[in-house]
């Protein structure tokens, strides 16, 4: 154990992990079945390795606490998928010479906080990815019909419309290779195919990467500290498992082990969040409408009663991922009073409004982990 805390004194203290990232990254799955671990061992592991990446970071002068907007992009800004076409580029490290366009531009234009996922678009026909970014890339002119996997992506997270349209503006003068960008703020089909590597997460001038066993960071050797971002590195599996952006890449099994072993850490036993029941109190349903009346007008949800809701909500649970699992520590007065302690989770639902347009909603939940249930604390 790091510092001079037991696991014991670790596992009754209050956390809250941003993500979990079990969806697209097999640690945590291999470690369970190769090892037998049981669902406690399973959570005092990930606990361990969330105190460790959070004293590794500190190391670093880096606060786990405001990495969160990066991994978890809020409701009210933007994810976009950034397109390169890799064999306009004479070299073959396409990816070097587009990091001169993308580093520059970040550092310029774009958002402090952020989560950096680079790669080819990968497993989709090539017909219906034409078709799908005839519809969704926002371009000028027309785009090359070539293999998916000559489309390069640089996807980046937190974003607000000014700076996706100064980051388009600046990648659209900086290389023409540039393409377009998609807006992956909302499920669509081109996520089937954004099976991505994480490359980083940059807070302020640093950017955090993945390093090696013998402490070299910035694997893919990108010229960082040219373009005024200092290299911060952290051990490849805490990376890939606790500093992951997460989507929907549309693999509902990918999704139950994600949200089975995530909620291992709040006390479960293996069941995936699919089928769950989620319950909601009537003072509950009375304080949505009364705090969250636009939201819940937005999603189209306004006349539907207390049951219909609840039906509403539980249907967006299956393919949504977990973010945000906590355990807050119950006081009264002041004092400590475990019967109030509380297992926090949050998922990010989609609704259409009236014109059939996605919006993203937060939901907040409790969670019961002997009756593997779910209770909805807000929406909105």
């Amino acid at each position: 154990m790091p510092d001079a805390l037991t696991i014991d004194e670790l596992l009754e203290q209050p956390f809250k992990i941003h993500t979990l990232n079990a969806y697209d990254h097999v640690g945590l799955q291999s470690m369970s079945s190769d090892l037998d671990l049981s669902s406690g061992e399973v959570q005092k592991l990930i606990r361990v390795m969330h105190h460790r990446l959070v004293t590794d970071l500190a190391a670093g002068g880096i606060a786990y606490k405001g990495l969160e907007k990066a991994l978890i992009t809020d409701r009210e800004k933007r994810e976009a998928a950034f397109l390169f076409d890799s064999s306009a580029i004479t070299s073959a490290w396409y990816g070097l010479d587009i990091s001169r366009v993308w580093l520059p531009a970040l550092q310029k234009v774009g958002p402090t906080k952020t989560s950096i996922r680079l790669g080819d678009i990968l497993n989709l026909p090539t017909d219906f990815l034409w078709k799908t970014l005839e519809e969704l890339l926002v371009r000028e002119g027309d785009f090359p019909l070539t293999s998916t996997d000559q489309y390069y992506v640089v996807y980046l997270t937190n974003l607000s419309k000014k700076q996706l349209q100064d980051l388009h503006e600046s990648f659209r003068t900086g290389s023409q290779a540039y393409l377009g960008y998609v807006d992956c703020s909302c499920w669509n089909p081109l996520k089937t195919g954004l099976l991505l590597p994480q490359f980083g997460v940059r807070t302020g001038d640093a950017i955090i990467t993945a390093q090696d066993d013998d402490g070299n960071a910035n694997l893919a050797g990108y010229p960082l500290e040219e373009h005024g971002f200092r290299s911060f590195g952290i051990d490849e599996d805490l990376f890939g498992m606790l500093l992951s952006h997460r989507f929907d890449n549309g693999v509902p099994e990918w999704a139950d082990d994600d949200s089975s072993i995530a909620l291992k850490v709040l006390g479960g036993n293996s069941q995936p969040l699919s089928g769950m029941k989620l319950m909601m109190t009537d003072d509950r349903f009375e304080y949505l409408h009364r705090g969250h009346g636009s939201s819940l007008q937005l999603a189209g949800v306004t006349n539907l009663d207390k049951a219909t809701l609840e039906e509403a909500i539980t249907s967006k649970l299956a393919n949504n991922l977990i973010f945000n699992l906590a355990f807050q520590e119950g006081l009264r007065e002041g004092v400590p009073a475990p019967e109030l302690d509380t297992m926090k989770l949050n998922l990010q639902v989609e609704f259409p409004d009236e014109n059939g347009i996605p919006h993203r909603f937060l939901a907040a939940l409790k969670y019961f982990a002997s009756s593997n249930t779910l209770e909805l604390i807000t929406l909105y």
